[in-house]
């Protein structure tokens, strides 16, 4: 059994003895060395990098603007509940598709304020508001309040909380400014912000903000 190559000479005839073989076909001369694959280009790069530094900003933007956000309470006006440099985190989604409820902790804009504010919401819209002797009443209903150490030292109405307004008070009734002042009053629906829970157990770091 022979084996038959692939090279023949361009004549047709065979080679002379001792000369190399030639090929016809150039390109199955010598293997040539393979190329090493050429890095990405430093262009590229700096896109990748901007694109995937892009996304995180736009995403720490959705998660702050849309669902929740870190802060730090500050004044003594929810003493007994939350304490002054005490962190919070502030559910801003809570309330999409539901309205606050009696007893949520809630971060709040009063009118004409640029600060926010973290109250406790007492009564809602269309309700009867009563303070007497630090009891507060609601419709003609006391409300059972095992968070207040300092209940409050003054009277206050009766008043009617307006529709899609809500009522809030501080824990430390005594030194809260709240919706018994005639400067804030009920909240409308577009004040108050978020539902605001205790976060200092969760994580560390300092917050983005403060509120009172």
């Amino acid at each position: 059994m022979t084996a038959r190559d692939d090279f023949r000479p361009h004549d047709g005839e065979p080679p002379e003895e001792g000369a190399p073989a030639r090929a016809d076909n150039p390109e199955m001369g010598e293997a040539q060395p393979k190329r090493p694959k050429k890095k990405p280009k430093r262009r590229i790069r700096l896109i990748e990098a901007a694109i995937t530094v892009g996304l995180a900003l736009a995403l720490t933007l959705f998660l702050r603007t849309f669902v929740f956000q870190i802060t730090t309470v500050q004044g003594p006006s929810m003493e007994g509940t939350l304490h002054s440099n005490e962190r919070v985190a502030v559910l801003l989604f809570d309330y999409w598709l539901g309205e606050p409820k009696r007893g949520d902790v809630v971060l709040c804009s009063y009118p004409e304020h640029d600060e926010l504010f973290i109250k406790r919401v007492l009564a809602l819209p269309g309700e009867m508001v009563l303070i007497r002797e630090g009891i507060v009443y609601v419709d003609g209903r006391p409300l059972t309040e095992k968070y207040v150490d300092w209940p409050a030292e003054d009277d206050f109405g009766p008043t009617m909380v307006a529709e899609n307004c809500y009522f809030v008070l501080g824990d430390n009734r005594p030194v809260s400014g709240d919706s018994r002042l005639a400067a804030v009053g009920a909240l409308p629906r577009q004040n108050i912000k978020g539902r605001a829970v205790v976060l200092n157990n969760l994580f560390s770091g300092r917050g983005d903000s403060g509120i009172r």
